[in-house]
């Protein structure tokens, strides 16, 4: 009998440790709130982030001006050799019709 007693007192003192666990519960949210603050950190870097990204669209905006800059030279020598493709043509035709004449 006495032993079952002793056994009894042990389960009581459990009960106690219960209560600190809600004890613990309150520390816990005082976690939750640093965690918290962490997040707002890391929504500056990326911000930073962003900010890079719009140095790259310029760099690339510069290469499309360059780009459309040869486009325009290439467009210009194309029209310039038609031209003078079309001006030999011409002579030659001019010198074609002299020869009949003669």
């Amino acid at each position: 009998k006495k032993k079952k007693t002793k056994k009894k007192k042990t389960k009581k003192k459990k009960k106690k440790k219960k209560k600190k666990k809600k004890k613990k519960k309150t520390k816990k949210k005082k976690k939750k709130k640093q965690k918290k603050k962490k997040k707002k950190t890391k929504k500056k870097k990326k911000k930073k982030k962003k900010t890079k990204k719009k140095k790259n669209k310029s760099k690339k905006k510069k290469k499309k001006k360059k780009t459309k800059k040869k486009k325009k030279k290439k467009k210009m020598k194309e029209k310039k050799n038609q031209e003078d493709k079309k001006k030999k043509k011409k002579k030659k035709k001019k010198k074609k019709k002299k020869k009949k004449k003669r």
